[in-house]
Formats: structure tokens, sequence, C-alpha cells
């Protein structure tokens, strides 16, 4: 484990240094489910702490559903908040998450801020969502979009060893807007961009040229 100055040091080090480090932070092959519980309860515990609403998304969102649990092979926990509360509170909810024990590597934009954070070679997302007016009903990352019914009306609960967390909803239905409809069919594919349902999911500021087909959590 990093001391807290270790973790504060590496959350804002260079970009070259990060590269340096991120192997031994982050295990790309699959999840630890008894870390990845733990990530993601201490998670749970300091967006609560912020009052920050969320939901599971993506694969995680996909495990729990289809198999009650985390995907063996996914490779980071997937989680959807409201981005103007999380901008409001975003670095004082960094530094909460370093001194519970995580490494975050922060990115702050207009809209759509992200973190990644990092413990015990476990990865979790933490991405805004947020409405715009030239469509409206959808909600958005910073490349994807949603219907909005997903997240606020229709959203499910989910008992996850005693803690209940938020799904997009109708669950199936969300699945297979992301998915499309063989979602609850395991699929270990090494590259997300060959099982999501791009051309559905995509917004306006989807580039594909800048997203390198690098390997990717599985479905």
């Amino acid at each position: 484990m990093f001391s807290k100055e270790d973790r504060y040091h590496i959350s804002n080090c260079s970009e070259k240094e990060w590269h340096n480090l991120i192997t031994e932070l982050f295990d790309d092959t699959g999840l630890d489910e008894q870390n990845a519980t733990e990530a993601l309860f201490k998670v749970d515990d300091c967006l609560k702490q912020k009052g920050l609403k969320y939901w599971l998304c993506y694969g995680t969102a996909l495990g729990f559903y289809r198999d009650g649990n985390f995907i063996p092979w996914d490779d980071d926990i997937d989680i959807h908040t409201i981005a103007s509360d999380y901008e409001a509170v975003f670095d004082e909810i960094k530094d909460l998450f370093i001194e519970n024990g995580f490494i975050v590597r922060a990115v702050k934009r207009d809209v759509s801020s992200k973190m990644s954070l990092f413990y015990k070679k476990i990865k979790i997302q933490i991405q805004g969502i947020y409405e715009t007016e030239d469509e409206p009903g959808m909600i958005q990352t910073k490349l994807f979009k949603y219907p909005k019914q997903f997240y606020y009306d229709k959203a499910e609960k989910y008992n996850y060893k005693g803690r209940v967390f938020l799904l997009p909803g109708p669950a199936s239905e969300y699945l297979t807007f992301c998915y499309d409809k063989n979602w609850n069919i395991p699929q270990n594919i090494p590259d997300w961009r060959d099982y999501m349902n791009i051309e559905q999911l995509k917004n306006a500021h989807w580039i594909a040229a800048h997203i390198q087909r690098s390997g990717g959590k599985k479905k």
C-alpha cells in the first residue's frame, strides 16, 4: 500500500511519470472480486459523504444485472454521476478519495469531468453526465448519449452484498441500448469498441480517429 504522501504525489505527477507507474497500480486482465468489492464500498462511502447521487453503468451494471457480480474479465468499475453536482465538489472529493486510500487521476472539464481511481489493482472510472438543449430527453458524457429516462425515471435498485446501488433502468433496456440484444450472452472480447453499440451511443463529440484501439474492458 502507498503512503498518503505517495498517493498525493502519484495523483498529481506528470504524465511521463504516471505511465511508468501505471502497471504497478492496475491489472487489466480482470477484477479480483474481494478487492473490487472493497474498492466499490469505499467509493460508495465517499460519494455518499459528499451527497452525490450515482449509478453503476456499462460493464459493472451488466455484470450485476446478468451475473449477480463483477464480470471476472472486466478491467474496471464504471460509475456515472450528475456533472453539475460533481463539478461543485470535484477538488474536495478528489482529496477525500486520496485520504481514503485511492490514487486519483483527474481530468477536469467544463462538463463531464472524470476521475480514474486506483485501489489494490482495481480501477474505478467516475464520469459526469449532463443534459444539453440540442438533444432533449437525452443525457451525455463526453462521447456518449443515453435516454434520460434510464437514469432519472426508471433507474433500478440492486442489492450487492448488503448494499443498495442504482443501475440505469429498466436495466434490460439500458443494456440493450449499450450492447444490443445479445447483452445477456457473456463474451470475452478484448476491445470495447467491438461489442458496444457505438452507432447508437455516440454523440456529436465522438471522434473515432482520436480514440486509440489499445484494448479495453470486456463484456
